[in-house]
């Protein structure tokens, strides 16, 4: 009796490398006032660098945006937030609360990259990764015991996370971008040539894969394990059965 050959198969994830970008939407405030609620927008739909603000929605291109995926940290799915009119990405300029926000060319920076609470309400809270601090229309006269908050900044900011209707935030239909597709690659460290596996329930069956090469297939992100594997080598068609304990989550 043959004894079974252990492979060792390296699952390596990586997201797709091309674009992934949502439909163009507006961005609006969850306050409204007399003349209806604020949208974020470039003033005077100026292509230099500014300060944004939130103003009257009126569905110009200085107020249409674009998500398109960053980056994913520690399970955070971050988005870069591009104006439609000028090409520029929404900024955060600098870490505490009410530091401005402001259009800049699109560099990929922490920046340049927001990630999204959803509510209760269907709203969503706009998160930098940069700074932690939300998204925070202080045009508006918010005020407490202690303090009122525009009385620091009149205009766009950022503020810590609080329960508070101007860090509620409207997105258009179809804004987000699904999650990209991952790619696995397998790696066959055997020296068998043909081997099959599931990689999250799917089978592939019958894989060509040469020893100390690897092979690419689509898949959802997740975690995968080759914990178990057939494989024989091309040659004797002797078919084998064979465990790899490897398992890697994405990066």
């Amino acid at each position: 009796m043959k004894r079974a050959s252990i492979i060792t198969a390296i699952l390596c994830f990586a997201t797709a490398a091309r674009a992934n970008t949502g439909a163009e939407t507006s961005i609006q405030n969850g306050i409204s006032w007399s003349f209806g609620s604020e949208c974020l927008d470039v003033p005077g739909f100026a292509t230099a660098d500014v300060a944004l603000q939130g103003y009257a929605c009126n569905g110009g291109s200085n107020q249409r945006w674009i998500f398109s995926d960053a980056a994913t940290v520690n399970g955070i799915r971050y988005f870069s937030v591009r104006s439609s009119g000028s090409g520029k990405c929404v900024t955060a300029n600098g870490t505490g609360d009410f530091a401005g926000v402001t259009q800049t060319a699109c560099i990929g920076s922490s920046a340049q990259q927001w990630s999204l609470t959803q509510l209760a309400n269907g709203y969503v809270k706009l998160v930098s990764r940069l700074s932690g601090l939300c998204l925070d229309d202080g045009s508006w006269p918010v005020c407490n015991a202690d303090e009122c908050r525009n009385e620091y900044l009149s205009g766009l900011q950022q503020y810590s996370c609080i329960d508070d209707g101007i860090q509620a935030w409207r997105l258009g239909a179809n804004a987000i971008p699904p999650p990209p597709p991952g790619i696995v690659n397998v790696q066959n460290n055997s020296q068998l040539t043909v081997l099959s596996f599931q990689l999250n329930g799917v089978e592939q069956p019958g894989q060509f894969i040469p020893p100390a090469f690897s092979e690419s297939f689509s898949a959802a992100p997740g975690v995968y394990s080759a914990l178990l594997a057939v494989g024989f080598n091309q040659n004797s068609g002797a078919r084998r059965r064979c465990a790899s304990p490897a398992t890697n989550r994405p990066r």
